[in-house]
């Protein structure tokens, strides 16, 4: 027996799960069960190959969904009886450097601003307070060297995106925040946009009225 809800834009924030009961969330392409049990807690994840899934939805579970046979499944110890689950959308734990689909130039003088995407990470707490159990992301980039040579440089994750120009063409993705970029081209020639290299590990998010999960503005010259 469930009670699914499919929701409009948002996938985070405080659901109460009652011992011997469960809650299963679609974000995008992962899957998510959590199950609270006396003394623990059971947390399995199933992610999918489609990075651009935009599925959200969220249901609640009262009988026993089987953990084991729906995905990678993880065990954690408590000694409350808390019922309060917290998830929250974080920017991931590298820099990313995001490439555009599309070859993207500004010609010389020229400023724009223009809209492109970022992948979350899900961080998973339990309790009040809230003490975390898992942070993972919800789709994994692909590993990627940044550097002068493989002895220095950086490991970062690699992403690509749309570059929209306005934002009411921006697709809704739940699985990824929204950045708005000013490029500014000083120079007498065109500037091409090869890529985008972000150090996101330490910025905080924030939601728009309408719904978007944002990271602060970026100025490139």
């Amino acid at each position: 027996m469930s009670d699914r809800t499919l929701m409009a834009n948002q996938w985070w924030g405080v659901v109460g799960i009652p011992p011997g009961e469960a809650h299963h969330w679609r974000i995008g392409p992962l899957d998510l069960w959590v199950k609270r049990l006396k003394g623990e807690w059971r947390v399995a994840r199933r992610a999918g190959e489609d990075s651009v899934d935009a599925s959200l939805e969220s249901e609640r579970l009262r009988d026993d969904p089987g953990l084991a046979e729906l995905g990678d499944v993880e065990r954690f110890a408590v000694d409350d009886e808390e019922e309060a689950l917290t998830l929250e959308p974080v920017l991931a734990d590298r820099s990313i450097i995001t490439r555009p689909e599309t070859p993207f130039h500004v010609p010389a003088h020229e400023k724009v601003t223009v809209y492109v995407s970022t992948p979350l990470w899900l961080r998973i707490q339990a309790g009040e307070p809230p003490d975390l159990l898992r942070e993972a992301p919800i789709y994994r980039p692909s590993d990627t060297w940044v550097g002068p040579n493989p002895r220095e440089g950086e490991l970062c994750y690699a992403s690509r995106t749309r570059v929209v120009l306005n934002l009411e063409n921006a697709p809704m993705v739940p699985h990824r925040a929204t950045t708005a970029l000013l490029l500014r081209n000083q120079a007498d020639h065109a500037l091409s946009l090869d890529r985008i290299h972000r150090p996101v590990e330490t910025l905080s998010l924030y939601q728009g009225a309408d719904g978007r999960i944002w990271p602060p503005d970026v100025a490139r010259e």
